[in-house]
């Protein structure tokens, strides 16, 4: 935290850093990004828009990478109450309420498969349904992620299969749907299936079907299957060692943002947007933020929360029209917040 002081006095050029989360102004509200790359003059910023932005009238896709001038950057503003309190806030989702790959791949049905993923799994319905309720039955020459299990001699039906080669987790959460709709159909919980050996294979095809779409020399399927299994092995890491880097920048990001404490001061009561506007569709961005944010070692007073001088909102002062339904559906499930302190640089 000594560090944080020390680089809340630096200008903000010499403030953001790569990897680092960041508030990017667009349209009347700031929105969370990740900082990628500066360019050479400093003067611009390649960033990732955070997933879970609700913009208003924008283009910008959330998810989206774009550049963005150094004049539209802000950090977290720590410990600079006047900048806070000029500065709107827009809508987003915070880092807890967005679910993490596993929760995705847990929730059968969460996702609605393809037509690709339908068109790949549904010549091998009786394969894949053999694999969840019969394993033994099936030829593991024809199921490479069954032959791996062997050839290690573990479980076939106990042991998970960590590899998805570079397989994203809306698609494998896509295949884990068509599974449990054409499959399982809610006859075991998918804890006893979800990573398994079903899924590994059902994977297995998947990237053979868009391999067979993309080849122009025709292979027999022994040959492709096992050419799937070799991308699908060795195409990335085991999936248990994703890192969702953009929502541990926000969650560092946040809680810059929104402690509570004594050595966050004034800037830390509650401060947002005060001399500025309400914040976009009236959010309280507050709202839900982790205990540990609030240490409890500085009580803060009314004459703090107030609006401009006098006790009277600033002179371009913006009120929100708050909708009667809020346009930002609440995912499901929704992940508890975290509650491990995390050490400010």
């Amino acid at each position: 935290k000594s560090n944080l002081r020390i680089q809340s006095n630096l200008p903000l050029s010499k403030r953001l850093i790569s990897g680092r989360g960041a508030l990017a102004i667009l349209g009347e509200f700031a929105y969370p990004v990740r900082l990628i790359q500066a360019t050479e003059d400093k003067m611009h910023w390649t960033v990732k828009w955070w997933r879970g932005n609700q913009f208003k009238e924008s283009e910008i896709v959330p998810g989206s990478v774009t550049t963005v001038p150094l004049d539209l950057l802000r950090d977290s503003l720590w410990g600079k109450r006047m900048e806070r309190r000029e500065t709107r806030l827009g809508l987003w989702h915070h880092p807890w309420e967005v679910p993490s790959a596993e929760d995705i791949l847990i929730h059968p049905g969460s996702v609605k498969f393809d037509e690709d993923v339908n068109r790949a799994l549904s010549p091998f319905t009786d394969q894949l349904r053999n694999l969840l309720f019969h394993p033994d039955d099936v030829d593991s020459e024809t199921v490479p992620a069954k032959k791996w299990l062997e050839d290690r001699k573990k479980n076939i039906v106990r042991t998970s299969v960590p590899y998805s080669g570079s397989l994203t987790t809306h698609k494998r959460a896509q295949i884990v749907s068509w599974i449990e709709e054409h499959i399982n159909k809610g006859k075991r919980a998918g804890i006893a299936w979800i990573g398994m050996l079903p899924t590994a294979h059902a994977e297995t095809l998947y990237i053979s079907s868009m391999l067979s779409t993309k080849s122009t020399q025709a292979e027999d399927f022994n040959t492709q299957i096992t050419r799937a299994w070799s991308i699908q092995f060795s195409g990335t890491a085991p999936h248990w060692d994703h890192v969702d880097v953009d929502k541990e920048c926000l969650e560092r990001l946040e809680e810059e943002m929104f402690e509570r404490s004594l050595f966050a001061g004034i800037a830390g009561h509650y401060q947002w947007g005060l001399d500025a506007g309400d914040h976009q569709d009236g959010w309280d961005p507050y709202a839900g933020t982790p205990e540990e944010w609030d240490h409890r070692d500085r009580e803060g007073d009314d004459a703090e929360l107030q609006t401009y001088t006098d006790f009277k909102r600033g002179p371009d002062y913006i009120e929100a029209v708050v909708p009667l339904r809020s346009s930002s559906p609440q995912p499901l499930p929704r992940p508890q917040p975290r509650k491990k302190a995390r050490k400010l640089l």
